[in-house]
């Protein structure tokens, strides 16, 4: 007897075009054994994942039968990620990462629908792929991270109204010939946009990010990540002082790690002679400098001018709390205390567009920065600066005089 599950991926299968006729069958059944057998996962949203994977040529129709898929359940979110067949394969622990030859992953809702995908090519086979139009039947995708794509159809990504993080790694094919085609203006929740791993393309990147014209996600997208591409002085500057405030003026942080920017001092110049006020304007909180030669002299302490520009730049921007990883000791002693002042409410104090807060609001501020590392030095900078104690000189001028005794002039007999 047929059980309704089992007429569910019969149809799902039938009606995928991608399957060969002759196949399906054999993918029907393939489908029944593979699919946990649980309310918790979508039949169809996996049929629609097998049918995307054979479109794009990341998995053979034929081959179906013998890519390893294992399933996992992370605290009641199903997960599964696809990869080469071996023999010795062993299921993945919570804590371990996806093995080398993983080709895809990906991770469900708690109603099994597709929410987070990743999709690579095998490492014998890394030629580029198309993205499929139909990833836009994965309705309810928040995550999606692609390597090697090459190319993006206009309406592929236009159906996800629910993403919100899009990952391009190593996809050089994509961004060498503008115009790209690729439409990212509907997307109104995206809040990530991440591309990486492109040593020699950081002109074509921000080629791309600057030809984005009046995108939804304006306003909602908060993490930029330009990673690996190449970044020298002057394409940062240009991404920094020019791309940011017109494009993604409400961008929180911006990683810009593992790339060639060797000083921040131009920026600083520039910013001396700004009539627009950039950096008041600012809303950036994280600048990941991390495994740039910038950050190196920084460490070395072998560059007065270098250090005191970033001094500066932290000076500039008052809402800079964290621009890339040091080890223990290694972060000069000036730059830790004005990330630590950023980091507890600077820009209350010293303006960049905020407005002044109430000073029944202080107590929050101050017990907000008692949760964060150097806290001591936030408080006590908030205390010697804010209006908390602005009145303490007045005020204990008044105690004293109050509690002094009168004095008391001797009669002269």
């Amino acid at each position: 007897m047929v059980t309704a599950r089992e007429y569910l991926i019969v149809n799902a299968v039938s009606a995928e075009t991608a399957f060969p006729e002759e196949d399906k069958l054999r993918i029907v059944n393939f489908c029944i054994e593979d699919i946990p057998d649980t309310d918790g996962v979508d039949c169809k949203d996996c049929i629609v994942l097998y049918s995307l994977l054979v479109q794009m040529g990341i998995v053979n129709a034929n081959e179906i039968p013998d890519l390893k898929t294992e399933w996992y359940d992370f605290a009641r979110n199903w997960h599964c990620c696809g990869g080469l067949c071996g023999e010795d394969d062993e299921v993945l622990e919570d804590d371990e990462v996806l093995e080398d030859d993983t080709i895809w992953s990906c991770k469900m809702d708690q109603d099994g629908r597709i929410v987070e995908l990743y999709i690579t090519k095998p490492e014998e086979n890394r030629q580029p792929y198309d993205l499929s139009v139909d990833i836009g039947r994965l309705e309810r995708l928040e995550d999606l991270s692609l390597e090697y794509v090459r190319f993006v159809p206009d309406e592929a990504l236009q159906r996800l109204p629910n993403l919100k993080s899009l990952t391009f790694h190593n996809c050089s094919s994509l961004f060498e010939n503008l115009p790209v085609r690729m439409k990212l203006d509907n997307l109104k929740n995206l809040k990530e946009l991440e591309i990486g791993f492109m040593t020699e393309n950081a002109d074509n990147v921000l080629n791309y990010l600057r030809s984005i014209e009046n995108p939804f996600f304006q306003d909602t997208l908060k993490t930029l990540a330009v990673s690996c591409c190449g970044l020298n002085n002057t394409s940062f500057e240009t991404l920094f002082l020019e791309i940011l405030p017109s494009k993604f003026p409400n961008i929180s942080c911006l990683d810009v790690n593992s790339n060639d920017i060797t000083s921040v001092q131009p920026i600083i110049e520039r910013i001396g002679n700004d009539k627009t006020c950039i950096a008041s304007k600012s809303s950036l909180r994280r600048l990941d400098l991390y495994g740039n030669p910038v950050t190196t002299k920084i460490e070395r302490d072998e560059d007065p001018e270098e250090k005191a520009a970033v001094l500066n730049l932290l000076n500039c921007f008052k809402k800079i709390q964290y621009i890339g990883h040091f080890y223990k000791g290694q972060c000069p002693c000036e730059l830790v205390y004005l990330l630590a002042i950023n980091r507890a409410g600077r820009c209350l104090l010293e303006g960049q567009g905020d407005r002044s807060l109430p000073l029944s609001a202080w107590p929050i501020v101050l017990k907000r920065v008692y949760k964060y590392d150097n806290y001591v030095t936030g408080i006590y900078y908030l205390l010697r600066n804010g209006p908390a104690l602005a009145a303490r000189a007045t005020f204990g001028a008044d105690k004293a005089e109050k509690m002094s005794p009168p004095s008391k002039k001797r009669k002269i007999a």
